[in-house]
């Protein structure tokens, strides 16, 4: 059988976190049909070799698994979807100025400690370097682009610098991002979109008053 290895996909990572970018392969998150970017459990690699969360021998290792265990990846997809749904939630609301809820913090826990498990000790260009244990063949493996993602969070959460989350003001938007702006001011995703969407809506708005 040839190897099938996903190419990198097209994803915005402009959010200034992975954690963040993560949260934002939903698109229109408030519209009646939001875009999914990770329909599917290729979508998923993709995106986390786009971020290099995996590089290009895990991703076709990990699509190699994923075609002998078509149900465990399934399931592997819809614990990413499930999580990223986790992260909005306490990203949103520490956006909105709340500290998350203790409830919803549990909620990475165990994510959190399969993936504590999996972290290893070894030598890269001349020094000691934390990575993670190689690939193998069991399906639980299936779960490793999601690892990243949730060390990431934590890393958010715990060590950075929460009040500069922000979440667009476009009121069908849904995205977050970090504001890095001198002002603290950043309001939109992105000027290009939704911010341009809201000029040119304001701007009418004034021409029918």
């Amino acid at each position: 059988m040839e190897e099938f290895i996903p190419e990198a996909g097209e994803f915005d990572l402009t959010s200034g976190a992975l954690a963040l970018d993560f949260v934002n392969t939903l698109s229109g998150r408030y519209d009646d049909e939001p875009r999914d970017g990770l329909r599917s459990y290729d979508e998923l690699l993709s995106f986390a070799r786009g971020v290099d969360c995996i590089d290009a021998s895990e991703t076709g290792a990990l699509a190699q698994l994923a075609l002998r265990f078509p149900d465990e990846a399934a399931r592997a997809l819809a614990d990413a979807t499930r999580m990223r749904e986790v992260l909005f939630v306490i990203f949103s609301s520490v956006a909105a100025g709340h500290t998350p809820l203790q409830v919803d913090l549990n909620r990475i826990g165990p994510c959190l400690t399969r993936a504590a498990g999996q972290r290893r000790l070894h030598v890269q260009d001349g020094r000691v370097a934390l990575g993670w244990e190689p690939i193998g063949d069991e399906p639980a493996f299936l779960e490793r682009p999601l690892w990243s993602i949730v060390q990431d969070a934590v890393d958010l959460l715990v060590h950075g610098e929460l009040d500069r989350v922000r979440e667009c003001a476009a009121d069908d938007c849904g995205w977050l991002f970090i504001d890095t702006t001198r002002n603290r001011s950043r309001r939109w995703c992105s000027m290009q979109t939704c911010g341009n969407r809201a000029k040119v809506s304001s701007f009418r708005a004034r021409k029918r008053d």
